[in-house]
């Protein structure tokens, strides 16, 4: 894999190519970010229409998921209480995800990522998310799961009793629940326990 080819933002990711760049990435992450965040939009784009929407990125301050949502067509609105300028450009909102400082919906895609871990209420934020999407909206989530090997995070997340909380509301319907870096044709291994408890990502669709 090249660096030309890791800069190109219309190439698709492959976790392939993920797990090629973290080998080779020495003390110099950027090829690997900008992959994992074009591998992450990939994975919206999948459910949901990007060209033209509006994207609201919760917790990504960093910039990376910000940039391929441009590349892919969407107005990225990022909002963390600790942006990067440089890299988030000027549509950047200095908020708190438990009370986001936009209108009740907002956004067409709202979109959190690794954050559901460092925060001690994750439905809160989740509620929060749902109410700035407008209604047919989709609202994008992912993160580690607790009884992962690299789940333990400074507040433990686990996906049975979130994706309880979302069944028992009627404004949103789950459209798909399953592990973020693991390739579709083979998701039937997911009855496997060792194997459901990884990298998850939840999709949900606003229907009121």
């Amino acid at each position: 894999m090249s660096g030309d080819s890791a800069a190109d933002p219309l190439r698709r990711a492959t976790v392939g190519q993920l797990v090629r760049a973290l080998a080779r990435q020495g003390g110099d992450r950027t090829v690997f970010r900008r992959l994992r965040a074009r591998y992450c939009v990939q994975q919206v784009a999948r459910c949901c229409e990007l060209e033209g929407r509006t994207v609201v990125d919760v917790g990504g301050g960093d910039g990376w998921c910000a940039e391929a949502f441009e590349a892919a067509g969407a107005r990225c609105v990022v909002v963390d209480p600790f942006p990067v300028p440089a890299r988030t450009g000027p549509a950047t909102v200095v908020g708190d995800g438990y009370w986001l400082p936009l209108l009740e919906g907002a956004a067409d895609v709202c979109y959190c990522s690794d954050v559901l871990g460092r925060i001690p209420d994750p439905v809160g934020l989740m509620d929060e998310l749902i109410r700035v999407t407008r209604v047919d909206g989709m609202v994008c989530l992912a993160f580690t799961n607790w009884s992962s090997p690299g789940g333990h995070t400074r507040y433990p997340v686990r996906t049975r009793p979130l994706l309880r909380h979302l069944r028992g509301r009627s404004d949103v319907v789950l459209v798909e629940a399953g592990p973020r870096y693991f390739p579709r044709p083979l998701r039937g291994l997911l009855r496997v326990p060792v194997l459901r408890g990884f990298a998850v990502q939840v999709t949900l669709r606003r229907c009121r």
